[in-house]
């Protein structure tokens, strides 16, 4: 499970439902909100997949495909459950992240799909396809607004450009494909720039990625086809029983 911050995880009920190359745009759902004020407190939600901590707002995505929102004292603030129909195609909720600011919310699921919510005025921005797989990573980069960072389970690793105008569809330019020597991406860290001490790198887009056989940087926004570090696995190390865990410590 991918999550922002270990915080409250000892309070939830977590259930792993991760598993299932394509760029298939499709309509925005009609939407189905759920009362908040009958939303179960933060301490007795069950089938937890995936938590994101802001310093403003808890969000969760759970099995049975519902989106979740908590603020800081635990009060319920926002909540969506798709369709039955739409929890077919959708399955459950896989990966999910607040933006620095707090105003936007992405979540992936299960069936492939990504929303994009704007939690200031809680209405639905836009949805894309981005894989038949689950999404097993979706998270703000900051490098642009409303810019993404979403890797399925197979590897397939893209920048997506969530919401471009109300007439436009989402744009998703791939930064690594699996069948092209990535391999399967265990885990991903981005460098997200500090406005208060800005770096000549804030322009390049770093992102670190683990595999099964090394850790590697790429500039996404610059040079995203090759990488610009790359870090061999110590040959005693047995990726099988230490999967990669990278971060960024700035």
């Amino acid at each position: 499970m991918y999550t922002n911050n270990s915080l409250i995880l000892d309070k939830l009920d977590v259930k792993l439902a991760l598993e299932n190359e394509t760029q298939k745009f499709f309509a925005i759902p009609k939407t189905n909100f759920l009362d908040k004020n009958k939303l179960p407190i933060l301490q007795r939600v069950l089938g937890v997949t995936c938590i994101a901590v802001h310093k403003k707002l808890i969000a969760i995505g759970t099995l049975n495909c519902s989106t979740l929102v908590y603020d800081r004292f635990e009060n319920p603030f926002f909540a969506f459950n798709p369709s039955s129909k739409l929890i077919k195609e959708y399955k459950s909720v896989s990966s999910i992240d607040i933006c620095k600011s707090g105003d936007f919310l992405v979540v992936g699921y299960e069936g492939g799909q990504v929303i994009l919510w704007d939690l200031s005025t809680k209405t639905l921005l836009s949805e894309i396809k981005y894989s038949d797989k689950p999404i097993v990573f979706a998270r703000f980069t900051n490098f642009t607004r409303y810019q993404a960072l979403i890797i399925d389970n197979k590897g397939a690793t893209g920048l997506v450009s969530l919401y471009n105008g109300w007439f436009s569809s989402p744009e998703a330019t791939i930064i690594l494909n699996p069948s092209r020597g990535s391999g399967k991406i265990l885990d991903a860290s981005i460098l997200i720039p500090d406005s208060n001490n800005p770096y000549p790198t804030d322009k390049m887009g770093l992102v670190a990625f683990g595999n099964q056989e090394n850790v590697f940087v790429v500039a996404c926004l610059t040079n995203k086809d090759s990488p610009v570090f790359k870090f061999e696995k110590p040959k005693e190390i047995k990726m099988d029983s230490f999967p990669p865990c990278v971060s960024w410590k700035s």
